[in-house]
């Protein structure tokens, strides 16, 4: 039984990997390669959060900037970053940028053009609805200047099916992730339970959940706990004002 587990996840992992191999992708451990060029949604708990910031210092490195678009209303209602919690994740708020436009929809005019810009590794938006014809435009400007978009949708928001990739990540007893890709343009899907590992960068399996071809997409829950990595007792990703 493990060893057909661990055989789903590995056919997960290259059948992502080939089908964006000329785009290039970054290598996550445990989980499928993250095509670094193009939009990637994200929903989930506390995690996600966590999740998308992991991403985008892992695409960041040592030498990168990330830019995370939060509107005012997302402030409000989850709360400003915190510097300990993102560094716990592998992002190092000195290499990020915040910005904070007044409404939604300026949010997804924040991270077109910063996509457009080449300035950065890695894009973060949160985003209160997805128009299909603002997934597009990030996805083609994402693409056309080799930059990874994520975007963080709201229990509210529905996905549009324009990304490279959609994912779930949801908090696990002991700290660790529950991570689910549901759909990705190279038809992989799967589930990991795993934990970040921010000496590597990387994600370290704790267990395997097997493939779940069109599994649905869960709502999104709340955010009590953070997507830091707990076993080293660090700080959420999120602070309440």
């Amino acid at each position: 039984m493990v060893q057909r587990l661990e055989l789903a996840a590995l056919k997960a992992r290259l059948a992502l990997a080939a089908g964006t191999s000329q785009a290039g992708v970054l290598p996550l451990g445990a989980l499928p390669a993250l095509p670094r060029a193009g939009l990637h949604e994200i929903e989930g708990d506390a995690a996600a959060s966590g999740f998308a910031g992991a991403l985008a210092g892992a695409l960041a490195g040592g030498r990168g900037r990330a830019l995370w678009c939060m509107p005012l209303t997302a402030l409000r209602e989850t709360g400003a970053l915190y510097g300990s919690g993102l560094a716990a994740c592998g992002l190092d708020p000195a290499r990020l940028i915040v910005a904070t436009p007044r409404q939604a929809r300026d949010a997804l005019w924040t991270m077109e053009e910063a996509l457009r810009g080449g300035a950065f590794a890695a894009v973060i938006g949160e985003a209160e609805a997805l128009p299909p014809i603002a997934a597009r435009r990030l996805q083609l400007a994402a693409e056309a200047h080799a930059t990874a978009a994520l975007l963080l949708l709201s229990p509210r928001a529905h996905g549009t099916g324009i990304g490279m990739t959609r994912w779930r990540a949801t908090s696990a007893p002991g700290g660790a992730w529950h991570i689910e890709l549901t759909r990705c343009r190279s038809g992989a899907s799967g589930t990991w339970l795993v934990e970040w590992n921010n000496a590597t960068h990387r994600f370290d399996l704790v267990a395997v959940s097997g493939e779940r071809p069109g599994a649905p997409v869960a709502r999104r829950l709340d955010r009590p706990a953070r997507g830091a990595d707990r076993r080293t007792g660090e700080a959420p990703v999120r602070r309440r004002a």
